[in-house]
């Protein structure tokens, strides 16, 4: 069963902020690295809510979206949003290949979002493998992948024996078991892709290697981790790592996003709080008349202003 048969992905509040920090971060290269004539590459689904802020926040017109199902890809062509949506059926790697034996579409910037619900396995590797070999210079890769403790093994040392035969000498050798635990699995993976794409980057002899620029742990249900950053051409390279090094860099968030399902009125509330220059406490949530646990209430203060206002309309 396809997993838009069960979720809907448009109402998930983790979701919808962390889509909105990968735009925040995207409209900032932009400016130094122009994307608007990039092909936007990924799994709409359904929903296509991805697809959507790619034309609306970068002006990006031709979109390519994968479905390895026939049912979900006749549905993905009846909701897509826009003309220039192209609906391809097939497995991923498949479909990218086809893509990078297209010689007018290997003219032009790709920003890929591989955006899995699924854990790391061979068989995302071989997509990113693809990816960082065929993308034209200044493309973007962009990695979701369930980060859960459970989904690579049921202890830290089959953890750590499943992501070492994955990713090789990428995963460090001063790592222990302890670095598997179910507290620290989303860190190791985090770092350990990150050396992985630059390697490949390296091995490939792209002439602007690779520039990480995500790097976003955020709770989905299951603790999930969006990674990923740039395969600059040599002259944009330098422009991409100044954006990414400023302070407001919003791509590598300092708290996860783990925001809590709130309440219309409980929103009010805290936004009624913010911003302010003091952590909001517990205490002043007590006063207000709710509570929420610590981290609910720091990823709220860190996120607020990209957090999402659902409501049902009820005739």
């Amino acid at each position: 069963m396809a997993s838009f048969d069960t979720v809907n992905y448009s109402l998930r509040p983790n979701k919808a902020i962390q889509r909105q920090i990968v735009f925040d971060a995207l409209e900032l290269v932009d400016r130094v690295m122009p994307l608007r004539q990039s092909v936007y590459i990924g799994f709409g689904s359904v929903w296509f809510t991805d697809f959507v802020l790619a034309h609306r926040r970068l002006g990006i017109r031709d979109m390519i979206s994968i479905e390895n199902k026939p049912i979900g890809a006749l549905r993905a062509r009846f909701n897509a949003p826009f003309k220039t949506v192209k609906v391809e059926e097939g497995d991923s790697n498949d479909v990218l290949r086809t893509i990078a034996d297209d010689d007018a579409l290997n003219r032009r910037q790709w920003v890929v979002w591989l955006d899995y619900d699924r854990a790391l396995s061979p068989e995302v590797l071989l997509d990113i493998g693809t990816v960082v070999t065929h993308a034209p210079p200044n493309s973007v890769l962009i990695l979701t992948v369930n980060a859960s403790a459970g989904s690579h093994g049921d202890n830290p040392r089959k953890r750590e024996a499943y992501v070492r035969n994955l990713l090789g000498p990428s995963v460090s050798d001063s790592l222990t078991a302890t670095d598997f635990g179910a507290d620290a699995i989303v860190d190791t993976l985090a770092s350990s892709l990150r050396r992985y794409i630059a390697e490949q980057a390296v091995q490939l002899g792209r002439p602007g290697g690779y520039v990480e620029g995500f790097r976003i742990p955020y709770r989905d249900g299951s603790p999930m981790l969006t990674v990923g950053g740039f395969l600059c051409a040599p002259g944009a390279r330098s422009g991409v790592r100044t954006a990414i090094a400023e302070d407001h860099w919003p791509g590598m968030p300092r708290v996860p996003v783990a925001a809590p399902p709130l309440t219309m009125k409980e929103i009010s509330a805290l936004q009624r709080l913010l911003p302010s220059d003091r952590p909001i406490t517990r205490a002043a949530l007590r006063r207000a008349g709710f509570d929420l646990e610590d981290e609910q209430l720091s990823t709220f203060c860190e996120h607020y202003r990209r957090y999402p206002a659902f409501s049902q309309v009820v005739a």
